[in-house]
């Protein structure tokens, strides 16, 4: 349990350390307007969000981040729950992917009142907690229908399928 702890702990403070280190040099150094990167389809771009996703609720900025401070405890529990469970290792590393990304969003939601994003793609500008918080999202889903198979717990698999 204690290495358990430790990598989870890890992963999640990476995914926090890390965009917001991101955030805070895309507020200090990005330019006005799209930076590309792949043509139209790739590219940087400071943007402030005072919504959630997609900019939903940038009018009731209070109430996104009541709801984002919610969700979040919500991934808090998960991940300690977690840590009682024997196997489960891909639900636990999503568990603590998205852990990362939400303390990120949320922090900066609560604290200036509007999250960063910076990295565009296609018509929509997204960060790295973003991203994290999607991939553990994918990973503990993909987790929980391999966890179970006829209803007989199987064991964690990895993403090959391979039983850990």
């Amino acid at each position: 349990m204690k290495k358990k702890l430790l990598m989870g702990c890890a992963l999640t403070s990476l995914v926090f350390a890390a965009d917001t280190l991101i955030k805070k040099k895309a507020d200090e150094k990005l330019p006005e307007g799209r930076v590309p990167l792949l043509g139209e389809h790739l590219f940087l771009l400071k943007h402030h969000n005072r919504g959630a996703a997609l900019n939903f609720g940038q009018k009731r900025q209070k109430w996104i981040a009541a709801i984002s401070c919610i969700m979040t405890f919500g991934a808090l529990i998960f991940f300690v729950l977690g840590l009682k469970r024997q196997g489960e290792r891909l639900s636990f590393a999503g568990c603590s992917l998205l852990l990362g990304g939400a303390l990120s969003n949320t922090s900066d939601r609560v604290i200036k009142g509007y999250v960063t994003d910076y990295l565009g793609i296609g018509h929509v500008v997204y960060n790295l907690s973003d991203f994290a918080i999607m991939i553990g999202a994918f990973l503990m889903c993909r987790s929980a229908l391999l966890f179970r198979v006829d209803g007989v717990e199987t064991g964690s698999r990895d993403l090959t399928g391979s039983v850990l």
